[in-house]
Order: structure tokens, then sequence, then C-alpha cells
């Protein structure tokens, strides 16, 4: 399969229909000059390629406008040429396409997106989008976006690894000195989270050789820099309240008790309620399967992306 990959831009401030720029100018390929690799250039030829119609079909005209997003019939005219050319792409040689990070995606991508995943049936394309479902879950914009996506797509959430797997990761990471207990440190330390173990693991590494690790020397590891700038990154997506809330049941440890937790906070209940549920409803809390009077940390939890796919039929 051809592999076309495109990326949204988490920092923001990108241009309209970003990672399906970056598709886009794969596509078209020695078609496109130096000179036209701008957003709109891209747009613009792209619509015309999609548009234009095949060597010894009769009629058709490579004339197209390059401003879409002037009007609705612009950016429908904009979305069936893609289509058309992505499905010309894969005619020669099956098709996978693969947006990343669609969490950070600007609207006009996803309903692009959206358009697209709705035409594929009858191609040889595979189409992939992968998002972190917390981010997701705080822009309702996307969200509903996303849902009616699904309804042409399979949902795939991919959780944390297990015991055994946290074992073949490391030993393939070259930690195959790794004694049994320490890997089960490693692995309860980590909770199974891919980054977390790979930015801790590196980490230990680096500081010690293989023979003097030890589980203690685990429990010793600072969490790395990378890693806490993304729990930050995660926490800040909540309201001031959640964010107290979870670094006082940091404080207490990673599981805490609800009446221990509103006696800190000096909170009334039904407040510390909609406080505690809004950290359950952005994943950063769950309550204890045997006692829901119990709370437990999830700053990472196991359900990292959720990957959605779209494949013709």
């Amino acid at each position: 399969m051809r592999v076309l990959w495109g990326r949204c831009w988490e920092a923001g401030d990108s241009p309209p229909y970003w990672p399906w720029i970056e598709v886009l100018r794969e596509c078209i390929g020695d078609r496109t000059p130096d000179s036209a690799l701008d957003p709109v250039a891209i747009l613009g030829i792209a619509r015309q390629a999609g548009s234009a119609p095949h060597q010894g079909d009769p009629g058709g005209s490579a004339r197209v406008s390059i401003a879409p997003e002037e009007s609705d019939l612009g950016r429908f005219a904009l979305y069936e040429a893609t289509t058309r050319l992505l499905k010309r792409t894969a005619e020669s040689r099956p098709l996978l396409i693969v947006l990343d990070d669609l969490h950070a995606a600007d609207a006009a991508s996803l309903q692009l997106l959206r358009f697209v995943a709705h035409s594929l049936r009858g191609s040889s394309i595979l189409l992939i989008g992968t998002y972190r479902d917390v981010e997701i879950k705080t822009a309702p914009q996307l969200s509903a976006i996303l849902a009616e996506i699904s309804r042409d797509a399979h949902t795939i959430k991919l959780h944390g690894l297990d015991r055994k797997d946290v074992g073949e990761f490391v030993r393939a990471s070259g930690g195959r000195g790794l004694g049994e207990e320490a890997l089960e440190v490693l692995y309860r330390t980590t909770g199974g989270n891919p980054f977390f173990l790979n930015e801790t693991l590196r980490l230990v590494l680096a500081e010690q050789n293989l023979a003097n690790i030890s589980p203690e020397s685990i429990k010793k590891i600072v969490i790395p820099d990378t890693v806490r700038a993304a729990i930050r990154r995660r926490i800040e997506l909540v309201p001031a309240e959640v964010q107290d809330a979870l670094r006082i049941g940091a404080a207490i440890g990673v599981e805490f008790e609800f009446a221990l937790l509103q006696r800190v906070i000096e909170a009334e209940t039904a407040s510390l309620l909609d406080t505690v549920g809004r950290g359950i409803a952005a994943d950063l809390l769950s309550e204890q399967a045997n006692d829901a009077r119990f709370l437990s940390l999830r700053t990472f939890p196991d359900r990292g992306n959720n990957l959605s796919r779209s494949r013709a039929g």
C-alpha cells in the first residue's frame, strides 16, 4: 500500500485543512512546482486534479477556483474533488491515509474527513485517524463532528500495555537484563502507559547499568520532564477547582477516600460531587470498582488514544 500521512499541528494557528494539505502534497507529487507549495495553491491544484477528467475521458474542465472557503458550494466542490483525487490515486495501488492528532484539527479538516469517510465505498482506501479522547471531550464542536464520522468508521480504544507486554517492550528497548521484580515495579509505576513507560525506561537506562537496576532504584527515579509536561497539559484542560482536587488527592495518595478529600477541601457535598464528576468525565479520576467511596487518580489512564478507522466497503 502507498502510505500518505497528515499530522494536525498541536501548537495551534495552522492553516485550515492542514493535515489534508500534507496528504495532498504527496498525492500531487511532481505536478506541484516549488513555487506553489503554499496551502491555498495546494488546495487549488488538488481540486483541479480531482475535477479534471481521466486521460481519454470526454468532457470536463480543470479550470477550478482555488478559494473553496468562500461558499458552501465551493467547499462541497473541494470535498468532492479531493475525494475523486484520492480514489483516482488508489486505482493503481491501494492507499493508506493516516491523519494523526485529530483532537488538534480545525473544524474544516474534520468536515472534509467526514465527507471523504462517507465516500470511500468501492475504493481501495484505508483511512485511519487518531485522537486523544480527553481533549475531544473538552471541545464540543469537534466531538460532535467526530461522532458523525464514527457512523462510517470503526472506533478502536487503545489501552495501556499489560504486564507481559511491558516485559516485551523493555526487552526490545535494551532492558534484557532487568529482573522480574524490577519489571513489576516499572509496570506499576507507569501503569503500562507506553509514553510514560518509554520515557521512564530511557531515564533508567541512561542513569544506571542494567546490572545495578533494582526495584528500589526504579522507585527513586524522578518523573521525566517530558512526562510532567504531558500531565500538566492534561490537567490544564479541566477547571481550576478540579485541578485543586487532583493536587490534594495526589498529596494523599494514588487512591484516597472521598470523605477525606472533603474534609481537606472543606466543600459542600454537592459541590465536591460535581467537581469529582468533572474529574471522572475527563478521565483523570475513577471510582473504585468495589467501593465508590474511594477514588483513584488516573493522570495517565490505560486508555490513551482512540483510533477511528474508515475503510472501503
